[in-house]
């Protein structure tokens, strides 16, 4: 199922957008969170997993420091584990840094 955010966040902690090896990043964070979900509603749902992995897209990328709001993500979230969008939500936003907020899940 192919999912689509609008996130914003305070980049004064992160080093951009882009994943990077070595820093923390924007979409670094939101990966993490996905995949910290994605294992955990497998398991309760019986669903053996292929890959636990989660590529975001974004519409854009900020810089080191930098500031969004309202920064479309896509991801492509397995179909045989089934979710309900608010309830991502909701969960993304209990695992993530207080400075990155996940405003809606389409």
């Amino acid at each position: 199922m192919k999912l689509r955010l609008l996130v914003e966040y305070d980049g004064t902690g992160f080093c951009g957008w882009q994943r990077q090896v070595g820093v923390v990043t924007v979409q670094s964070e939101l990966e993490s969170a996905f995949q910290l979900l994605l294992r955990s509603w497998a398991k309760k749902q019986g669903v053996q997993l292929e890959s636990d992995i989660i590529h975001l897209t974004s519409s854009g990328r900020t810089d080191s420091g930098v500031h969004a709001q309202a920064q479309v993500v896509t991801l492509q979230w397995p179909d045989s584990v089934s979710i309900e969008p608010k309830q991502l939500l909701l969960a993304l936003n209990g695992v993530t840094s207080p400075f990155v907020s996940v405003l809606d899940v389409y």
